[in-house]
């Protein structure tokens, strides 16, 4: 296959623009296209290299394979060596869980699929995954599986039935991807059933450029005009794309068909070719794969150690090493593995070291991630807050997670003694139940619970509907199971009577911004709905539980580890809306007469949140075992406080005692 320096060139172009997106420059806001522009090339070089093999009845699967082993391996093996190595001594065991996940995922090639299921490529949380660029790769290993097979076949009715195949695939997989962005995006962003008509899109152009006389009867003219066409449609997209601008459907056109027009049009003896043929682009070119291996885990790891401290000067330099790092591993690694010996002489050691290297991988991603991320390496100090457990009870019979009903014969006692209370609302008060209960019954009450996951609570799915287009929470969760779950929880209370009503939800998901109505009025329509249902006189509303910004046992390891006070009260981390939505809660209730009761005041405090208590056992544990659910010494906290709270209406007073 004759060597084409133009192509070496435009990966330059492509990798340039990756890099410094993912350092964060906004002025490559839509520099993630330049995935789209190695896929075209990819297939258009696969395709080129198969077809003409097929065609001279030359084509062998082991040759075909053994090329690709040599080409991607090395260099993957080697970065995710190095990768490990780092995240053992840098991660904390949750993050390194999370990295040995990724490593087994990225050695099955299946990492396209594990990343689609757990994460978004545009979360704020994807800067920090060390392996999520290796998706891309994944879609391409996949493709190399399945697409030599496929050719196979069509060769086997001609070449005509070659070009149907192929032209037949493109259109349909470009039709899954524009159907999966209507209801499930990341699988169009990452599934290679909606990303392969951008690889067939490289597999169309070497057909042209095979087995067709058209692109013969093109002027010079028109093919330099149509080369700096595809040019401008790539730059376009690079520069004015955005993370909005949605990917593998019809806006991915324009920079897949530029570099489709480029691999066709632009030649050595072109301005344009002689533009991408110049020296510096096709060395970066030439370094392009392993720079493109190198450059998310240097800039995730370094986001990782840095926090808040890492900033664009910091980006940009890392973006440069990228580059210095790619030039490294392609002359030690890439090129005496794909053209020397070391070993790999024969097809036997070949495949033999790809299995031995690969499995081995595999098998020590599985194990990192069965052992939790080693969690024995932290401080006996810390351990216990690190697995701070779920605190949960009476999970799919009063607290609904997955089910559509309530097992009300359970929830329910209507025959106890005493004053009954009923704690309702989501999974927030569904984590305060166990303790409190315990606290009330010490002082001469009942509790029982209705609380159902991922809901609204008592809101009908026809009154939703006008909110929906609020917060994605709200939108999300109008669906059949919630007016199900709603339908028995009216059931419940309509032949139940209790003295006192308990309401906790987490109140942050439901705010807007809203397209058509705002928070305050979904909010005035959801208390009004209480006091129908209940009543103002039995109504006592808690406030919204501290919300962190990530895994609070996670924050309070790495201040640990960074020599910070762990254990103190403090405001870092912690949702800085908290304070405001107390406040709007209770001028909102306090006008409607209904008692309102912070939850952050048991927690805060001028100098800060508490993070961390002692449990039954002694071991100090956090208050919430995630970033918004309390624990078990959580909910013994705020059931303290609660019940401190209650003691004078218990006695008969009229008024609970207010914050």
């Amino acid at each position: 296959m004759q060597y084409r320096s133009e192509i070496d060139g435009l990966r330059a172009l492509a990798i340039i623009p990756v890099v410094f997106f993912h350092g964060g420059f906004s002025l490559v806001s839509g520099g993630f296209v330049g995935v789209d522009v190695f896929f075209v090339i990819s297939g258009y070089l696969i395709t080129l290299l198969l077809y003409k093999d097929m065609a001279k009845g030359t084509f062998s699967a082991k040759k075909f394979y053994e090329r690709r082993i040599k080409r991607l391996f090395p260099a993957l093996f080697f970065v995710a060596a190095c990768c490990s190595i780092i995240a053992w001594n840098l991660y904390l065991p949750f993050d390194l869980e999370d990295f040995y996940s990724n490593l087994a995922s990225v050695f099955n090639f299946t990492s396209n699929i594990h990343f689609y299921i757990h994460s978004g490529y545009f979360d704020p949380s994807s800067e920090l995954n060390a392996l999520l660029h290796t998706w891309s790769l994944t879609v391409e290993e996949q493709f190399y599986f399945v697409f030599p097979w496929i050719l196979v076949l069509a060769f086997k009715f001609g070449r005509k039935a070659v070009w149907v195949t192929i032209v037949s695939l493109m259109i349909i997989s470009f039709c899954l991807a524009e159907w999966r962005l209507q209801g499930k995006p990341m699988a169009a962003f990452y599934l290679l059933y909606a990303r392969g008509w951008e690889l067939l899109i490289g597999s169309f152009c070497a057909l042209l450029v095979s087995d067709s006389q058209l692109l013969t009867k093109v002027s010079n003219t028109y093919r330099e005009l149509l080369a700096w066409l595809g040019l401008a449609m790539i730059l376009y997209a690079t520069f004015f794309f955005t993370d909005s601008t949605p990917a593998a459907g019809r806006y991915t056109l324009i920079p897949t068909l530029g570099t489709a027009l480029i691999i066709l049009f632009a030649r050595t003896d072109g301005y344009l070719g002689k533009v991408l043929s110049n020296r510096l682009l096709v060395s970066i070119g030439l370094i392009s794969y392993s720079t493109y291996l190198w450059h998310q885990p240097m800039l995730a790891f370094s986001r990782y150690y840095m926090g808040e401290n890492f900033d664009l000067i910091m980006a940009g330099a890392l973006c440069l090493l990228s580059f210095v790092l790619g030039y490294a591993s392609w002359r030690f690694i890439e090129k005496p593995f794909r053209y020397g010996s070391f070993g790999w002489n024969t097809q036997r050691r070949v495949f033999s070291a790809a299995a031995v290297l690969g499995i081995s991988m595999f098998m020590f991603g599985i194990y990192g991630e069965e052992q939790k991320g080693f969690p024995e390496r932290l401080d006996s100090n810390v351990r216990s807050i690190y697995q701070t457990p779920k605190h949960f009870e009476q999970i799919e019979t009063c607290f609904i997670t997955k089910s559509d009903a309530f097992d009300l014969s359970k929830c329910l006692d209507n025959k106890a003694l005493g004053k009954k209370a009923l704690i309702i609302g989501d999974s927030h008060a569904a984590s305060l139940f166990p303790n409190l209960k315990h606290e009330l019954k010490d002082n001469g009450w009942n509790l029982s619970m209705l609380t159902y996951a991922r809901c609204v609570p008592f809101i009908s799915n026809q009154d939703m509907e006008k909110y929906k287009f609020g917060s994605k929470f709200l939108s999300k969760h109008v669906n059949s199971r919630c007016e199900n779950v709603k339908e028995s929880f009216n059931n419940g209370i309509s032949n139940s009577k209790f003295d006192l009503i308990i309401v906790l939800n987490h109140y942050n998901n439901w705010m807007g911004p809203y397209k058509d109505h705002s928070f305050p009025e979904f909010w005035d329509m959801y208390v009004d709905t209480l006091i129908e249902l209940f009543g103002k006189e039995k109504l006592l509303v808690l406030g919204s539980l501290p919300i962190w910004t990530e895994d609070l046992p996670k924050l309070i390891v790495k201040d640990y580890v960074q020599g910070l006070d762990f254990k103190g009260p403090t405001f870092n981390g912690l949702f800085d809306s908290q304070g405001d939505l107390d406040e709007f809660m209770t001028q909102s209730l306090k006008q409607r007469g209904i008692r309102f009761l912070s939850s952050m005041a048991a927690f805060c405090s001028s100098e800060g949140c508490m993070r961390t208590g002692v449990s039954d056992s002694g071991d100090t544990t956090a208050t919430t075992y995630d970033g918004a659910h309390l624990s078990s010494v959580g909910s013994k906290i705020l059931s303290k406080h609660i019940v401190s709270t209650l003691a004078p209406y218990s006695l008969g007073k009229e008024e609970l005692v207010s914050e």
